[in-house]
Parts: structure tokens; C-alpha cells; sequence
């Protein structure tokens, strides 16, 4: 039933229920009809009420299912987090150095000695990981750890190899 069928019933109804109340408005005593057809009506108007607000429901629940169905075919899938970038392995370890660390490091680290320093980044270029470059710093060249210059290159060290 559509919306105005059921307007038109329950207006129906109710013009039947007014009839019937104004039949009885100038009289003293009310017949046992009046109260048996006025429950009826009632009951009728009611039960009118509830099948319309069912249907009212019912259509409602289908848009939103529609509804749902459209949002979810145009779902926006959000973007996962950008994949981290790998970055290569330095190959020339020298080239970490700022102009800065190469005076820093030739000084403190090598006593001034430039060849010994090129010699060392060289050895240190030919080694394949971070643990043999380690040990290669601790046995060869006896460097002590807590030195701050020592620090400092073996950070750079580690970024050549992360």
C-alpha cells in the first residue's frame, strides 16, 4: 500500500470514529454499540498506523542497504605507507666524510698521516659488513672506542652499511 492509500484509509477511519462520537455527544446515555465500534475503529486506526510505519521501515532499510552497497562499491582504498627506499651501500666509503670529518679524523685518528688514512678507508671499502669492518677498526688499528672522533667515524661507518 502506498503512502496515500494509507493516508486515505486512516483518514477513513477517523472521519468513521468522528461520526460515530459526534452521534452520541447530545445524547445522555451512550449505547454498548458506541463503545464496541469506537474500540474497533480505534483498533483499526491503530493497527493502520502500525502496517504503514512497518512499510515506512521496511523502505528505509532498503535505501540504506542501497546505500551501503554504493559506498562500498566506490570505497577508497587508502594508501599503504610508501615502501621504504633501500639505500645503496656507499661505495666509496671517503665519500661519507664532510671536508670537515676527513680533517677531524686524519688528525685524531691517523696523527696527520694521510696515506695511512687512504690506506684504511681502502681496506675499509673492500670489507663486505659492518661486523668485519668492526673488527678490522679494533684489531688493526687499536682504536680506542670511547674516543669521540672514534664515535663519529664509526657512525659513519654504520650508514654506509644500513
Amino acid at each position: 500500500m502506498a503512502n496515500n492509500e494509507h493516508i486515505e484509509s486512516l483518514l477513513s477511519n477517523i472521519g468513521k470514529l468522528e461520526k460515530l462520537v459526534a452521534a452520541v455527544r447530545e445524547t445522555e446515555v451512550c449505547p454498548d454499540s458506541f463503545f464496541n465500534q469506537s474500540i474497533d475503529l480505534a483498533h483499526t486506526i491503530l493497527n493502520g498506523l502500525c502496517e504503514w510505519e512497518a512499510v515506512r521501515l521496511e523502505a528505509l532499510h532498503r535505501q540504506m542497504e542501497e546505500h551501503r552497497k554504493r559506498l562500498q562499491a566506490v570505497a577508497v582504498v587508502s594508501p599503504s605507507a610508501p615502501l621504504p627506499v633501500p639505500t645503496p651501500v656507499a661505495s666509496d666509503f671517503r665519500k661519507a666524510f664532510s671536508l670537515n670529518d676527513r680533517f677531524l679524523f686524519r688528525r685524531e685518528l691517523f696523527g696527520g698521516n694521510e696515506e695511512r688514512m687512504n690506506k684504511a678507508i681502502a681496506t675499509l671499502n673492500e670489507l663486505p659488513s659492518y661486523e668485519e669492518s668492526i673488527t678490522y677498526l679494533r684489531e688493526e688499528l687499536k682504536w680506542d672506542t670511547d674516543n669521540e672522533a672514534v664515535t663519529a667515524f664509526i657512525t659513519l661507518l654504520e650508514k654506509r652499511f644500513l
